[in-house]
């Protein structure tokens, strides 16, 4: 089950991961890239999410990458 965070709340690094495989990076900062789908429509997207700090800072949708679901 993924867990559900909101911009400001403190990213839930893996603990003993590989930065790749979910491991908190050198000084909790990365930007990386997400994949979601709407709940209502169904229809799919890609984000890309900003972590500074070990805080969430920003989430914004990617319109450069393709949905799956066209």
């Amino acid at each position: 089950m993924m867990q559900e965070i909101a911009i400001g709340d403190k990213y839930p690094w893996k603990d003993r991961c590989a930065v790749q495989n979910g491991g908190r990076p050198k000084e909790g900062n990365v930007e990386g890239k997400g994949y979601s789908q709407c709940p209502k429509c169904e229809k799919d997207f890609w984000l890309k999410a900003v972590v500074r700090n070990d805080i969430l800072e920003a989430i914004t949708v990617d319109c450069e990458n393709k949905p799956y679901i066209l």
